[in-house]
């Protein structure tokens, strides 16, 4: 399901890979997956790319925090880069908030 909704995302697909990705995340969640945060990742990237900035983060400092009691490294450097890349689009979207005030 995690995939099909990166694949939908990936196409423009937003709402339809970010309902995907819920179910998946709340399967995960109620089976306990161990790889919940992967899936947690996958749902702040749709959101990230949805604009839901806050509620991308919020994912993604749950995924961390999972990815890190799993000791999985790698996922916690996707992470890392997600969250770089909110704080990126925040920072543009502060820009063009400042330049239509003028």
């Amino acid at each position: 399901m995690s995939d099909l909704a990166t694949v939908l995302d990936l196409r423009g697909l937003h709402a339809e890979a970010l309902a995907l990705v819920r179910r998946a995340v709340d399967l995960s969640r109620s089976a306990g997956h161990p790889d919940q945060h992967v899936l947690l990742g996958n749902m702040a990237g749709i959101l990230l790319h949805t604009g839901r900035l806050e509620d991308s983060v919020r994912f993604y400092l749950e995924a961390l925090g999972l990815a890190r009691q799993a000791g999985d490294q790698e996922a916690v450097d996707q992470i890392h880069l997600g969250l770089q890349e909110v704080k990126k689009r925040d920072q543009e979207r502060k820009e063009k908030e400042e330049a239509a005030q003028k």
